[in-house]
């Protein structure tokens, strides 16, 4: 009974491919580099509630929330 079917809950995720290059309109690199990712999968398991803190520092408040995806 640890992942009952009625408990997940279905969500999507994209893999880190790499980065590519960034070229401007004459077909020259610029320098900069933009993330790539595949094609979304949706999945279906059982997500963990949100766990953690909000904590008030001296140049703004740092919210650390974290959700744990069991698969079985």
């Amino acid at each position: 009974m640890r992942n009952l079917k009625r408990n997940n809950r279905s969500f999507t995720y994209e893999l880190y491919l790499g980065k590519v290059a960034i070229v401007d309109s004459e077909g020259f690199e610029t320098g900069e580099s933009a993330p790539t990712y595949a094609d979304p999968v949706e999945m279906s398991a059982n997500i963990s509630p949100a766990s953690g803190f909000a904590q008030i520092e001296a140049f703004g408040s740092l919210d650390s929330y974290d959700h744990v995806i069991i698969t079985h």
